[in-house]
């Protein structure tokens, strides 16, 4: 049976909320849902299946990739290809950079050098060292944003506006309940200030969506 996904895109203030369903793994075969924001791989059934919004996430080992060359371009070419096939339906990219993936300021460089301005990319830098202000400055600069995710056992992310945009991942999964009025109060200044936010939930629950969408008390 396929997976309902959901989505929800609203103005809060002057700037654009969007909430979208994450999907690390849809096989091959099942229904990828009605046209509406999901978070896929870029090669993944899902997302090429899709005809509604698309936030793109770079191929596993992507981080790896650039780390070992000095040509971003070239490992960054097959994604951007995909993204060019996709069109205008593409929100934004994310490149994770796990946990151990230590801070890299030349990686960096290239990456950004490498990468198009005018399409919005988030990075996620799980490993401790690129928390710095040096690295946020450079983000800032580039216009690229830096993922804030919850998931379990972990502190509640810090939200940092370095970009035109907010790129927000809930993972917390559906036997603890998604603090959603909470969320909806952290993510609505910026909102009202004019940046764009997006909201990823590790589990499709329309109810969840609904109430952090709603307009704040």
């Amino acid at each position: 049976m396929g997976r309902t996904l959901f989505s929800m895109s609203g103005e809060g203030g002057t700037g654009r909320l969007t909430i979208a369903a994450a999907l690390p793994a849809v096989r091959a075969g099942e229904d990828p849902g009605p046209a509406e924001t999901i978070e896929a791989a870029w090669d993944a059934p899902a997302a090429v299946e899709a005809s509604g919004p698309l936030l793109l996430v770079a191929p596993e080992g992507t981080a790896d990739a650039l780390a070992g060359t000095v040509d971003a371009g070239a490992v960054l070419a097959p994604l951007l290809g995909a993204i060019g096939s996709f069109g205008r339906r593409v929100q934004a990219v994310r490149i994770a950079f796990p946990d151990g993936h230590e801070r890299d300021d030349a990686l960096l460089e290239r990456l950004l050098a490498a990468w198009p301005r005018d399409l919005r990319l988030a990075l996620d830098l799980a490993d401790p060292t690129w928390e710095d202000d040096a690295v946020h400055a450079r983000l800032r600069d580039a216009g690229v944003a830096l993922v804030a995710t919850d998931r379990p056992g972990v502190d509640e992310p810090v939200l940092r506006r370095l970009a035109p945009f907010l790129y927000l991942r809930l993972l917390r999964p559906w036997q603890t309940p998604v603090p959603a009025d909470k969320w909806r109060a952290r993510i609505a200044p910026f909102l009202a200030d004019g940046c764009d936010v997006i909201v990823v939930l590790g589990h499709a629950d329309p109810e969840v969506a609904e109430r952090i969408g709603s307009a704040p008390a």
